[in-house]
């Protein structure tokens, strides 16, 4: 099971214990801010969805970092369009986040997020109850030396395992 959205993105937390990896998202935090300043966390527990969100402009400086989390689940025809759709218009944080990906159109967004969903429970990953994804949007780089995002995941790839250490 992939522990809710909330606990994973939450801050000075753990609740790990000694056989479980990592330490509570502090990777995916740490990627996603340095890779965009718009990213989305998706999940899939069986029939429950989640969705996180990590973005700069949700962030105030005098503040707590804000990482906010929704759940929903599918309807009774196996779609999540109005779930999500639903899910997202009730919150006025989410609903901008989503324009943003969609580039100023929240409908655009809402169809963008919905195929990543929708390719979380078909395909190779149709018969996994748990399922973990990351959507970076305009994914940047530091000094403009690569070419675009698949240059960037090769780098990251290959200076990961030198820089990044997890020792139990």
């Amino acid at each position: 099971r992939i522990p809710p959205l909330r606990e994973v993105l939450s801050i000075h937390k753990s609740i790990k214990n000694g056989e479980q990896i990592g330490e509570n998202g502090v990777g995916v935090k740490q990627a996603c801010a340095a890779l965009s300043d718009l990213s989305f966390v998706l999940t899939k527990n069986k029939h429950e969805f989640g969705i996180g969100l990590l973005s700069f402009e949700l962030q105030e400086e005098d503040s707590s970092p804000y990482l906010p989390s929704f759940n929903f689940i599918r309807e009774e025809d196996g779609s999540i369009h109005y779930s999500l759709m639903n899910r997202i218009n009730s919150s006025e944080t989410l609903e901008l986040c989503v324009e943003r990906y969609g580039g100023g159109d929240l409908e655009h967004g809402l169809v963008r997020l919905e195929k990543h969903f929708e390719r979380m429970t078909s395909g190779s990953y149709a018969n996994q109850d748990h399922v973990f994804m990351v959507v970076l949007d305009n994914v940047k780089h530091g000094n403009g030396a690569f070419d675009g995002p698949r240059q960037i995941l090769n780098k990251l790839a290959e200076e990961l395992p030198i820089n990044y250490l997890h020792i139990p």
